[in-house]
Parts: C-alpha cells; structure tokens; sequence
C-alpha cells in the first residue's frame, strides 16, 4: 500500500532523487543497473577426479575428455557451489 500512494502521489522519483544525494555526499557512487533472479536450479552433480577439478580450477578445464565428446558434453566448467539455507548447490 505504501509503495502505491507514494508512486500515485509521484514521489518515487524524488525519493530516488534523495537517495542518490545522500550517496553522493557518502561518496559513493550510484548506478542504474539490473536485478537478476538469483533462483537455483538443480543440476546433476558432476562426479569429477581430483585430477580433473584441479586442472578446472587452473583454467585447463578445456581439456578435459578430448577423447570422449559425449563426457565432455555433460561437465560444466564454469559452474561453481553454493550452499543457501544449508543446503549445497
């Protein structure tokens, strides 16, 4: 409800205003950006080697299972962990 009087009475904008020279005289800098859905989604884990999760963590990911396209199809180099709410992604 608060969100709908402010914006019906149009002081979302000066609100913003405010807020941004409250930053900048912090100095701190503001931007416009985006927010993104930070969602998980479940994956299968990937069972790699220890040789293999150390050659992805230094960036010789790509070449793992030359020989074998359709393993190297199913890892995922660039994926990482997380844990939310205890639970590991």
């Amino acid at each position: 409800m608060f969100r709908e009087n402010i914006t019906s009475a149009g002081l979302v904008e000066d609100l913003f205003m405010e807020f941004k020279n409250h930053l900048a005289t912090k100095e701190l800098i503001f931007n416009e950006g985006q927010l993104v859905d930070a969602s998980f989604t479940i994956a299968p884990r990937q069972r790699n080697t220890r040789e293999e999760n150390e050659k992805i963590k230094n960036g010789e990911g790509d070449d793992l299972s030359n020989n074998h396209p359709h393993k190297k199809r199913h890892k995922d180099i660039d994926a990482l962990w997380t844990k939310k709410n205890n639970e590991t992604f």
